[in-house]
């Protein structure tokens, strides 16, 4: 939160290689370091997202400028080709195209939204990521439970939140419009949110809830009772950009899903999973 963030990226593995863009990282003198927890992702402290913007690459679509955090619900999520995943909250689209790559362009995602000002920005970033099993569409996320009772293989919730982890010191824009009120609104939505995606998910299949908002206190850990969550009988862990639940007994794992290393995160602590 106290100075200016590294430019962040990953390789559009739907459109390009992890490989080819270190190759044109190499023939253009472009500093980076790899992030040894996701092997498609890149730091590039030398740059900004505007310089980044100016690259072939970047308008043809096999790169994707989003945060390191961002990245984290997705591949704690670990969708599978072939497999029915519901994006709960998509706009602008970063975990959603995030996830068809990991699926491989194999299986379906609905993509939903309830601002259609941000769902086309949602459906630009779809086409340009060339996610073909991607289906956008423009409704209140709190009724799809009722409207797709138990359909999903994964549900990933990135709920509309207060904000506080987006803060940066040094740019009061970014909390201009905080306040309590917003706190205690993003709360309710978030509640109607998880019941909504828990009705949707099918049995055994798995929910991931991550926020940007800090947790503690009266925020959006108040969304899930102030702590960890579960959908009845299902085993939950936390991580620091929300929570995850199986909606089973079964023990919540970290599996290594393609290029990305789960226990990696673990590791670091940026994921934790309760003992089974």
């Amino acid at each position: 939160m106290g100075g200016r963030r590294c430019t962040t990226l990953r390789a559009n593995t739907l459109r390009g290689s992890a490989e080819a863009l270190m190759r044109f990282f190499r023939d253009n003198a472009v500093k980076y370091r790899r992030v040894p927890w996701y092997s498609d992702a890149f730091v590039l402290a030398e740059l900004r997202e505007r310089d980044v913007q100016a690259w072939p690459a970047y308008a043809e679509g096999r790169i994707y400028l989003q945060n390191l955090s961002s990245m984290v619900p997705a591949l704690a999520l670990g969708p599978r080709p072939g497999e029915r995943v519901l994006d709960l909250a998509a706009a602008p689209g970063s975990k959603t195209t995030q996830m068809a790559a990991l699926m491989a362009n194999s299986g379906s995602i609905l993509a939903n939204d309830a601002d259609a000002i941000r769902l086309e920005r949602l459906a630009y970033n779809v086409r340009l990521q060339g996610c073909s099993i991607v289906e956008v569409r423009l409704g209140w996320g709190e009724k799809l439970g009722e409207l797709s009772p138990e359909s999903f293989d994964r549900v990933l919730l990135d709920v509309p939140c207060s904000g506080e982890g987006r803060f940066i010191v040094f740019e009061p824009a970014t909390s201009r419009g905080w306040s309590r009120k917003g706190v205690t609104e993003s709360v309710r939505l978030q509640k109607k949110l998880i019941a909504s995606g828990t009705r949707a998910l099918k049995p055994g299949g798995v929910l991931v809830y991550s926020t940007c908002t800090k947790p503690g206190g009266k925020r959006a850990a108040g969304a899930v009772g102030g702590g960890e969550f579960s959908t009845g009988s299902g085993k939950s862990a936390h991580a620091d950009t929300g929570r995850v639940c199986r909606h089973d007994a079964r023990p919540a794992s970290l599996p290594r899903h393609g290029s990305a290393d789960l226990s990696r995160l673990r590791e670091r602590g940026i994921l934790r999973v309760p003992d089974a």
